[in-house]
Formats: structure tokens, C-alpha cells, sequence
């Protein structure tokens, strides 16, 4: 059996907010360098009392992913 050990992060993404510009940054803040994303699970979920009604019950949880964050979510411009 093999633990790994997670230290989740969280930061808030609004619409209009760009990867350079404000994404990065909060990214920083929490602690993480540009470096510590390349290999990463991440979950994408609504903020609030929002939630998606699946098959088996709801969830705030949009997306799970894995792989690099900053090649994924902020194309070309990185």
C-alpha cells in the first residue's frame, strides 16, 4: 500500500480574471510557485450553496483533474 500524502490549496477564480495577470498571483500567496502545479489533481467546484444534481445525489464538484493546472487552464499566454 503507498500513502501519499495532500496538502490542498484553495484559491477563488472569477470570470474575468486572467492566469497572468490575477491567477498566478493567488497562487504565490498560498504558498505554491509555478513549478508545484506541473503535477497536480485538481478540483474545479462552485462557490456557495450551488450545487449539480447527478445520478447518485449533488455536488459542488464540476471537474477533478490531474496533470499540469497551469497548462490547462491558462493556454498560450502562460
Amino acid at each position: 500500500m503507498v500513502t501519499v500524502a495532500l496538502d490542498w490549496k484553495r484559491i477563488d477564480w472569477m470570470p474575468k480574471e486572467t492566469w497572468k495577470k490575477n491567477i498566478l498571483p493567488k497562487i504565490e500567496a498560498v504558498g505554491l510557485k509555478h513549478e508545484d502545479i506541473k503535477r497536480s489533481v485538481y478540483v474545479i467546484r462552485l462557490n456557495g450553496d450551488f450545487c449539480i444534481q447527478y445520478p447518485d445525489g449533488q455536488s459542488p464538484t464540476i471537474y477533478i483533474g490531474e496533470g499540469n493546472f497551469g497548462q490547462r487552464y491558462s493556454g498560450p499566454h502562460i
